[in-house]
């Protein structure tokens, strides 16, 4: 699904004038962009390259950089491909951007989560290299803390919409974007911590390697 997914996104990305991708808008510019002319039609190119730009312009806590860029063309190429026109006049109305909104739930299902599979690895792997609680019996840290991201992938995309929806639906106070929802979920944190277990029993030594004494 990932690859699928990366290759909507670049034929997305090679399609866009390169000053749409630069372009700065303003929020009222992008509301002109999604300006409705025919409600059951797909969003066009130039609607989808001012979310990329909006996306780009603001670094999700716990993304790297990479991951950042690829969610942002990724989440533009799949609104290509699932989200109409009068989709997009329904999520900017007031206060729809919460569970129990059809076109929400459905805008959180086909595109932000697809589009999750690539950047949960990496948002795993740089959390599990910075942990110093790491056993030093672990021989590889970079192979380890791969597995553990890659282990995450089957939990998003089986689970990754349906775990959002429900913590913001819980907890609406503390809960206000869904990537939060699902990244500080207790579904993900169990899957997490067993993905530690797993990957622990691949890359583990049984003792210590000898190390020369100085003279």
């Amino acid at each position: 699904m990932r690859f699928l997914v990366l290759i909507f996104a670049i034929l997305f990305l090679c399609a866009l004038p390169k000053a749409t991708l630069a372009q700065d808008l303003s929020s009222e510019e992008f509301e002109n962009e999604l300006e409705i002319i025919d409600g059951e039609e797909l969003v066009s190119a130039r609607t989808a390259a001012a979310y990329l730009d909006r996306c780009l312009a603001r670094i999700p806590r716990r993304f790297t950089p990479s991951a950042h860029e690829e969610y942002c063309v990724c989440t533009g190429a799949m609104m290509r491909q699932s989200i109409t026109n009068s989709d997009l006049e329904a999520l900017n109305a007031r206060n729809a951007k919460k569970p129990g909104n059809p076109v929400f739930e459905k805008f959180v299902e086909q595109v932000m989560m697809p589009c999750m599979e690539g950047p949960i690895v990496d948002i795993a792997y740089v959390e599990c290299i910075e942990d110093r609680s790491n056993s030093p019996l672990i021989y590889h840290i970079p192979k380890y803390c791969q597995c553990v991201g890659s282990a995450l992938v089957p939990f998003v995309k089986q689970a990754g919409a349906s775990t959002s929806m429900l913590n913001m639906s819980r907890h609406p106070n503390e809960f206000k974007e869904p990537i939060d929802a699902l990244l500080r979920s207790t579904s993900l944190i169990q899957r997490k911590n067993q993905a530690y277990e797993a990957c622990r029993t691949q890359y583990m030594r049984t003792q210590l390697p000898k190390v020369r004494p100085y003279p």
